[in-house]
């Protein structure tokens, strides 16, 4: 639609630019729908290489949107939208699959709807058809390469960018596009660059941010604006939320963001929720513990999906002063009543046998001791088997093919394979969690795994 003012004879009148701002003064300001990244009334793109949970990122937005909740840490709205997730990528059984674990499901939320068009059917009057029939105002797309009929697609990508854009402003809606890209370059932030030729898709974007491996760290991610028409730019590469994909136990599958995304609680809270996800890892049922803590089951759970490993940092140092090293003089001190710690510098003290006394023997009454010097095996480095399943490595041969690695069977079951001269070797694995002890089982540096921060 052309600006201007229709004149009696059917021309436009030009427009003072004062008069253009004037005509949005009555209108409220447009709404985050996630953070600065992408705002209501926007066509924003999403990049990243394959394997970065640009799909992860999305369903959770999507669903935040959906139900009027912000994922911590983020500035998002609070009024619930009706949001079309037109997927493109995975078929409705691998979609199911995604938020299915160990029998299972989550429920996401009743806005939140998912379709995709026809093979032979046009993406942008399929849209236009749906959004008008069911009053969509919020649409995420994944991805463009389905669209792709040339090694690159960049004809085909940008010609449907430029409709998208179009559609936008016809029916006022809020778009969001994901779209593959190349690897960054080892120990580099990932930028437009990696997009190569398809980098002209972002001339058509309002915003445009992607998600790639953090340079100094590959089990994580790195979330970067690369460009924005409403504001300047508010997440670069100095400040690039950090997040790695996670699956909560109600079968939730999303991203797991840094500490300055953890929502702010009391220290009597934070202590609650660190001692309820403790008890929950020794298995122990939420009736049990809403018991224990004299609270409501619905409350248990409500807090355990609180939880993240940003809470329990500093309470571990808590438990070393108040709790671990008070036993630890009462029970082990010598006959002159002394007590001659291990040196942390010395050999010893990383080895168990020789530093036996360093920690209580009875561990069970001291919270927090489970979520010591360990990671989840999804925090390992991830890769893909012959099958096209996904797994995650804990140690490389020298010609980078997988020598141990971790894998989640048909029926949701953690299995630990380590290849051997007759095939792998196979064990099923009741805790997911790995201590620094089971990463250095063969003595042997592992580059999948930084061991120094455990």
């Amino acid at each position: 639609m052309a600006d201007g003012i229709f004149t009696a004879d059917g021309t436009t009148k030009a427009r003072k630019a004062n008069e253009c701002i004037a005509s949005v003064k009555h209108l409220k300001p447009p709404e985050n729908l996630f953070d600065e990244f992408w705002r209501e009334g926007e066509l924003a793109l999403l990049f990243g290489p394959s394997g970065t949970g640009k799909s992860v990122l999305a369903v959770q937005v999507a669903e935040a949107i959906a139900r009027g909740r912000k994922i911590e840490g983020f500035t998002m709205t609070s009024k619930r939208h009706k949001v079309l997730y037109v997927d493109l990528k995975f078929s409705e059984k691998q979609f199911g699959w995604r938020y299915t674990n160990e029998g299972r499901q989550y429920k996401l939320s009743e806005n939140l709807y998912r379709e995709r068009p026809a093979a032979d059917e046009n993406l942008i009057d399929w849209l236009r058809s749906k959004v008008k029939e069911n009053g969509f105002r919020v649409i995420v797309i994944d991805d463009l390469s389905a669209v792709r009929q040339t090694c690159d697609g960049t004809r085909e990508t940008l010609k449907l960018m430029r409709e998208l854009k179009q559609l936008k402003d016809e029916l006022d809606l809020s778009v969001l596009v994901l779209s593959g890209s190349h690897e960054q370059r080892r120990g580099e932030f990932i930028s437009e660059a990696c997009l190569k030729r398809s980098a002209i898709l972002c001339d058509v974007a309002d915003s445009v941010f992607a998600i790639g491996t953090h340079p100094r760290d590959t089990r994580y991610h790195c979330i970067v604006q690369t460009r924005v028409r409403s504001a300047a730019v508010k997440w670069y590469s100095g400040n690039a939320p950090v997040c790695s994909v996670y699956r909560s136990e109600d079968a939730f599958l999303g991203m797991s963001f840094d500490e300055r995304f953890v929502a702010d609680v009391d220290e009597e809270t934070r202590q609650l929720i660190c001692n309820i996800k403790w008890r929950r890892d020794a298995k122990a049922s939420y009736s049990s513990i809403a018991e224990e803590f004299d609270i409501s089951k619905t409350t248990a759970f409500r807090l355990y999906k609180k939880w993240t490993p940003a809470l329990e940092k500093g309470i571990v140092a808590e438990c070393m002063e108040e709790e671990i090293l008070p036993q630890m003089n009462a029970d082990d001190a010598d006959k002159e009543g002394e007590f001659d710690p291990v040196d942390p510098a010395s050999p010893a003290f990383d080895d168990p046998d020789e530093n036996r006394g360093f920690y209580p023997k009875d561990i069970s009454n001291i919270p927090f001791m489970a979520a010591l010097k360990r990671i989840h095996v999804t925090e390992l480095k991830r890769g893909v088997d012959g099958y096209g399943r996904e797994i995650f490595i804990l140690e490389e041969q020298n010609d980078g093919r997988p020598n141990v690695w971790f894998e989640y069977d048909s029926n949701g079951k953690l299995l630990r394979k380590e290849r051997d001269t007759y095939g792998p070797k196979i064990k099923h694995i009741d805790s997911p969690w790995l201590t620094s002890a089971d990463l250095r089982h063969r003595n042997m540096y592992n580059p999948a795994v930084d061991l120094s921060k455990l």
